[in-house]
């Protein structure tokens, strides 16, 4: 026994080896089965990096969510019975809504036309209504003056014009 401790003591490791797999690690399980005893050997559990394959999963993963926040977002159609009657053409002029059913059964345009009167400052001439679009796909129908374009009326608000 004292000649096999010997041996091991002379095959000590390098730090820089990896033991179980360098050729004093080998010399050592050698020995020690031509002996008829194993030293434990324990290997330290190795982390397996992350692979390819599952960072192009992620990164199909963020692109699906991405893609369906936009569609959400910007080609799904909104509700066209939401829809504010502004008093003038201003943003934030005074405003009244009217219910979605009656904007369903007659339009926009026309369930403006009859709530207009009800407004304290309604609009003076109501013979050129323009529907407008805001960024957040919100459809106001405004009183544009005689003579002015749809697409001119919104673009002077800032807003889309529904054509």
């Amino acid at each position: 026994m004292t000649d096999l401790l010997e041996e091991l003591t002379a095959l000590r490791p390098q730090p820089d080896l990896d033991w179980p797999d360098s050729p004093a690690g080998q010399r050592v399980m050698y020995l020690a089965l031509e002996r008829g005893s194993v030293p434990e050997v324990r290997r330290r559990p190795t982390r397996r990096p992350l692979g390819r394959r599952f960072w192009i999963a992620i990164a199909l993963i963020v692109a699906l969510l991405t893609a369906g926040a936009g569609i959400a977002l910007y080609v799904l159609p909104d509700d066209p019975t939401q829809a504010g009657c502004y008093s003038a053409l201003d943003p934030q002029a005074d405003t009244i809504v009217p219910d979605p059913a009656v904007v369903a059964r007659v339009g926009a345009v026309a369930a403006c036309q009859e709530l207009w009167p009800l407004l304290r400052r309604g609009p003076a001439d109501t013979s050129n209504p323009v529907v407008c679009i805001n960024d957040a796909n919100g459809r106001g129908v405004f009183p544009a003056p005689p003579g002015l374009s749809g697409q001119e009326a919104c673009d002077r608000i800032g807003q889309h014009w529904e054509r």
